[in-house]
């Protein structure tokens, strides 16, 4: 038997690199991945008996919903959605979370030269209607998506059985308070806040920023999922649909002014870590029994 994994293979997001299944689940099969934006040059879909999609935040229609249409119209075998989620932006143009003055100053010039849109914070939220996405998803064999208050199954992203959560999770804090931004889509440039990034950056160093904070203020999703599991306080600032679906009380904040406030709103989820995993636990088993496979953790 043949299974191909379709995720998000980008070299530069340690968040896309981690959200596949296979690198924490066995299957009695043959096992491969391709990057979704890659997966019209595969030969054959119909070659694998079944195609796992996920994670990552693939539900998304203008990157990914291409690539997913292709997948289901080419796919003979099973349809699975693991881990995957929703990700239709509020906006299309890079935003800045409390910028600099010489930030302003540049965004204002690329204004007024006509160049850019001068955007320091996300507009207000406006999730697109996603029942075409759902049609897709009703499609699947089988489907756990990690967003949680959908109606399929919640399956948060498989990277929470990483073992070094644990590891990182019992390192005291040193600062009250850290950033992690997402520079492709929103900068966060507070003053004397220690800052990291999401993108070129690996999965220790990035968990290691997190276990510095004792609250964490994301503009990176995965950042903020990884510092939840880590039993930190997080606050995001929303510029995508997905920051608004943890299935854990999060904060939002689209305004510096409203961070201390935010600050205050956040608490932690000693339970997420066991609730997440035990989900991705069960999930791998029911895959396995809809594959008539044996199973086993890498």
């Amino acid at each position: 038997m043949r299974l191909l994994n379709i995720y998000r293979k980008d070299a530069r997001n340690a968040g896309d690199l981690k959200s596949s299944p296979f690198l924490y689940f066995k299957f009695d099969a043959d096992q491969e991945s391709v990057d979704v934006l890659a997966v019209k040059g595969v030969s054959n879909l119909s070659d694998y008996d079944a195609v796992i999609v996920g994670g990552g935040g693939l539900l998304e229609d203008k990157w990914f919903m291409p690539s997913l249409a292709h997948i289901r119209d080419k796919c003979r075998g099973k349809l699975i959605l693991w881990g995957a989620g929703l990700n239709n932006h509020f906006h299309e143009q890079i935003i800045y979370f409390a910028p600099s003055f010489a930030t302003r100053r540049r965004l204002l010039w690329k204004w007024l030269s006509g160049r850019r849109t001068f955007v320091v914070k996300p507009p207000a939220h406006n999730v697109r209607d996603s029942s075409h996405r759902d049609v897709w998803l009703k499609s699947c064999d089988m489907a756990g998506v990690r967003d949680h208050g959908t109606a399929f199954d919640w399956v948060p992203c498989v990277s929470c059985m990483d073992s070094r959560l644990d590891h990182y999770r019992n390192i005291a804090p040193e600062h009250p308070l850290v950033a992690i931004d997402h520079p492709d889509f929103c900068k966060i440039e507070l003053n004397r806040i220690p800052r990291f990034s999401n993108i070129g950056n690996n999965f220790d160093s990035i968990l290691s920023f997190i276990a510095s904070g004792e609250t964490v203020l994301c503009a990176s999703y995965h950042a903020a999922y990884w510092a939840i599991l880590m039993g930190r306080k997080v606050v995001v600032v929303p510029w995508s649909e997905k920051f608004l679906r943890f299935k854990q009380t999060v904060p939002a904040c689209s305004d510096s002014g409203e961070l201390q406030d935010c600050i205050k709103r956040s608490i932690r989820h000693p339970e997420a870590l066991k609730e997440c995993r035990e989900s991705n636990l069960a999930f791998a088993s029911k895959v396995a029994n809809l594959l008539n496979l044996r199973w086993s953790r890498v």
